[in-house]
């Protein structure tokens, strides 16, 4: 089941949804800053340059295929057909993200939610 689920609030940190198949990222979802000054915080430039770069490489490979949106603090992709070169940008955007977490733990969360495909009737 594929679900959008509303990525909370929470002050001087950074929220990373990705939710994925069993094979394929399909959807990534950014929110929220680390606390520092606007612009000069290490942790915010680190995890804009990672997925700001993976977004300019899905949409360099895959014209078409990536949906996306960014506003100030947050930065919304998703996926809508998968090929080799999408999971090799998508995998290194999360190995990278993974590391800041582990440098910065106070500072970014990572959530995976797996994307089974199954539609719930409610």
């Amino acid at each position: 089941m594929r679900a959008v689920i509303p990525v909370e609030r929470e002050p001087n940190v950074i929220k990373i949804q990705i939710s994925y198949t069993d094979q394929n990222i399909r959807q990534v979802r950014v929110k929220g800053h680390a606390g520092g000054k606007s612009g000069k915080d290490i942790v915010c430039s680190a995890v804009s340059a990672v997925t700001q770069t993976a977004l300019v490489g899905l949409l360099h490979y895959g014209a078409g295929k990536v949906q996306w949106e960014m506003k100030k603090g947050t930065l919304f992709i998703e996926i809508k057909n998968t090929g080799p070169e999408f999971s090799v940008i998508l995998n290194t955007m999360y190995l990278g993200l993974s590391q800041i977490q582990k440098e910065h733990p106070a500072k970014v969360r990572i959530s995976l939610i797996h994307d089974t495909g199954v539609t719930h009737e409610a």
